[in-house]
């Protein structure tokens, strides 16, 4: 599936059932403050941006999902499986030891607490968002190709699984634009690497006839087929084809335009549809 922008700042697919709607979110670069390689929709903390216009953008964020400000949660990110469980005891905690807490450096959150936007930053790595509309559980994980080595999107499966109660049977994932396999050439340790964690890796690498030793790498369908092998039925796993790379007019791209450039967020968040529910 390939999304058409036409200049949306936050592009979004929801869920409903009778008790609750999920909200599943990516951002573009359009609609924001920030300026330069950070125009105009950066909404990354950590890529070098003015702290003030990364704030605007972010009150933007919430704006448009309705979610209160102190409600949303971005970590900093550092390439490994790390997994932070968001609970009432965290919410109750002043703001400042919140961000003190997610700086520490995790690649995933997951939460069961409502009214609770968890959100992933990239600029091609691949964020994928998990929800269980029996539980009543989110989780966003960023999986870079460093990450999915580590299987960050299967390990996010089992803690949710052992925290919430969620099964392969409830539960749904859906894989947001990054980088494609045609435009994200790499050394063969990356091949290597997905190889090791019982995919085929020729299904998602595949040598660069011009250049002896290089490989075209397609980390999205990675996390597919390791949520597959995992035991989540395809029809569980939703696909989102844009390129970041591609789409430099969408998109930002830390291959394309370095790494001092600005950050999408991807995530979800899950809201009451009644007041009072439990």
């Amino acid at each position: 599936m390939k999304e058409e922008t036409s200049g949306t700042p936050v592009l979004t697919w929801r869920h409903r059932t009778d008790a609750c709607r999920f909200t599943c979110f990516t951002t573009t670069r359009h609609g924001g403050y920030s300026t330069g390689e950070y125009a105009t929709f950066n909404l990354g903390a950590f890529c070098g941006d003015d702290p003030e216009k990364v704030a605007f953008n972010r009150a933007v964020l919430c704006r448009e999902l309705g979610v209160r400000p102190d409600r949303l949660f971005i970590p900093r990110q550092i390439h490994e499986d790390g997994i932070f469980r968001i609970d009432a005891a965290f919410l109750h905690q002043p703001a400042g030891l919140q961000s003190e807490i997610l700086e520490q450096g995790y690649d995933a959150l997951m939460t069961d607490r409502y009214g609770v936007a968890l959100g992933i930053t990239t600029a091609d790595c691949t964020p994928v968002v998990f929800y269980d509309f029996a539980r009543r559980a989110i989780a966003a994980a960023h999986a870079g190709w460093r990450g999915t080595a580590r299987g960050i999107s299967v390990r996010v499966t089992e803690e949710m699984i052992a925290a919430y109660g969620c099964s392969y049977a409830t539960l749904r994932a859906v894989i947001f634009p990054s980088i494609s396999a045609g435009c994200y050439q790499v050394g063969a340790e990356v091949a290597e690497a997905l190889g090791k964690t019982g995919i085929a890796v020729e299904k998602v690498a595949r040598p660069d006839p011009a250049s002896p030793g290089r490989y075209f790498v397609d980390v999205a369908e990675a996390n597919r087929l390791q949520l597959l092998q995992a035991g989540l039925p395809p029809g569980h796993i939703a696909t989102h084809t844009a390129c970041t790379y591609g789409q430099a007019a969408d998109f930002f791209s830390a291959r394309r335009q370095g790494f001092a450039c600005g950050r999408m967020v991807s995530g979800i968040v899950m809201n009451r549809l009644f007041p009072l529910l439990k």
